[in-house]
C-alpha cells in the first residue's frame, strides 16, 4: 500500500475503509445465503414456478450489486 500523505492518519483511513468494505461483503454474503435459502424452500415445496424462479435469481444479484454500490466503503478528500 503506498500512501501519500505524511503520517499515520493516512492508515487510520485505510483500516476504517477496509473494515467498512468487509461489512458490506459480510451484509451481501448473508444477504444472498437469506435470499437463496428462502428461494430454495419455496422451490421445494412448489410455491415457486421455475419461471419465477429464472426471474428472481437475477434480481438477488442486481440487488446485491446495487447495495455494493451505494455503500460508501472509503471517504476521501474529494466532494
Amino acid at each position: 500500500v503506498y500512501l501519500a500523505r505524511p503520517g499515520l492518519a493516512s492508515l487510520v483511513t485505510l483500516v476504517e475503509g477496509a473494515d467498512r468494505t468487509m461489512r458490506v461483503i459480510r451484509r451481501n454474503v448473508v444477504f444472498a445465503i437469506a435470499y437463496n435459502l428462502v428461494g430454495a424452500g419455496l422451490a421445494v415445496t412448489g410455491h415457486l414456478t421455475p419461471l419465477v424462479a429464472a426471474i428472481l435469481m437475477p434480481l438477488s444479484s442486481v440487488t446485491v450489486i446495487v447495495a455494493s454500490w451505494r455503500s460508501t466503503t472509503f471517504r476521501g478528500d474529494r466532494p
